[in-house]
């Protein structure tokens, strides 16, 4: 739940910096949903094939969320300024390469 709301949240700001730092928060969520995984596998709550899998989707959306950063960091270089509603990188492709 942190992750996208953390995105949400920082959609909901006025500027790029903004949801560049919420953004940034949502990373470091990721990495806590990694590590709660890794306990409950240790634990014994999920076995390592799923643990696994779990790790795998990890995998993905931490590279879509450094696709959105990249993404973001190239419209505030170029000078672009971003306004609520506008178009994101989910339109153009860009947020997953």
């Amino acid at each position: 739940m942190s992750i996208p709301s953390n995105i949400a949240e920082g959609h909901g700001r006025a500027s790029n910096g903004d949801l560049q730092r919420f953004v940034a928060i949502a990373h470091g969520s990721l990495a806590e949903v990694e590590t709660q995984f890794l306990i409950a596998e240790r634990l014994g709550y999920i076995s390592e094939k799923d643990a696994q899998e779990l790790r795998k989707q990890c995998m993905s959306v931490g590279q879509v969320i450094q696709g959105f950063t990249r993404f973001l960091k190239q419209q505030s270089s170029s000078g672009s300024s971003r306004s609520i509603g506008e178009e994101g990188p989910e339109s153009t492709g860009e947020i997953y390469g």
